[in-house]
């Protein structure tokens, strides 16, 4: 079933084609199974290729398959996923704000495998990708929330609070970088966005690298500060 279904969905002609490829592909994966496991590893990369090609659908029961397709390929495929993070992430976000709830709630849950499955260093290339690419506040503003429980040990949030992974590595220059892109939007026009801004800074300086906070604050002209 994952050949068949990763084969039908290379070049699908409509929506239902699409969709009818996905939920055979997410039913593959969530049957489990050591051979599955190792196939979907193998073909780690063919998957991201359709992730990133097919999220951003306009038709939400596409958009709704491609996510239930991550949802169990993040865990399935163990590590083989990292190297496509910096393209995978990015368009999950605006999918956070999707007009359909089961689609915004199919989008928490990908990231929400994804920072549970990766450690923080190896997500916070996506995030700087992610923060970048995103246009819209309400988008910006759920990286930075999705960054707060990643870059804190908290992986994808699902247990805030408990901080069961490693934070980011203090001093990485992934960090400071970071540190240097979110500080401008503490002033941001947008109050949401400005609150997630400051929370993220709070929890980078708490719980992984409190000298790169400090310094580019230190750093900045006052009337930014």
């Amino acid at each position: 079933p994952f050949s068949s279904s990763a084969g039908r969905r290379a070049a699908p002609a409509s929506w239902e084609a699409k969709t009818t490829a996905f939920d055979a592909l997410a039913a593959a994966l969530r049957a489990g199974g050591r051979r599955c496991a190792l196939e979907a590893s193998s073909r780690a990369r063919e998957m991201a290729d359709a992730f990133v090609t097919h999220v951003g659908d306009p038709h939400h029961r596409v958009a709704h398959a491609v996510l239930e397709a991550m949802v169990e390929a993040v865990p399935a495929t163990g590590l083989a996923l990292e190297p496509e993070l910096e393209r995978l992430c990015p368009p999950l976000f605006p999918r956070l704000v999707d007009a359909k709830e089961s689609v915004r709630g199919l989008a928490s849950a990908a990231l929400a495998a994804v920072g549970d499955a990766f450690p923080a260093d190896a997500i916070l290339p996506s995030l700087l990708a992610s923060l970048e690419q995103a246009k819209a506040p309400r988008a910006k503003t759920g990286v930075l929330e999705f960054a707060l429980y990643v870059l804190s040990g908290q992986g994808g949030g699902t247990r805030p609070g408990a901080a069961t992974l490693s934070p980011a590595s203090a001093g990485s220059p992934s960090l400071k970088k970071w540190v240097a892109r979110v500080a401008p939007l503490v002033s941001d026009r947008h109050a949401p966005l400005r609150a997630a801004a400051a929370a993220g800074l709070a929890a980078v300086h708490a719980r992984a690298d409190p000298v790169a906070v400090l310094k580019h604050l230190a750093a900045m002209p006052l009337s930014e500060a």
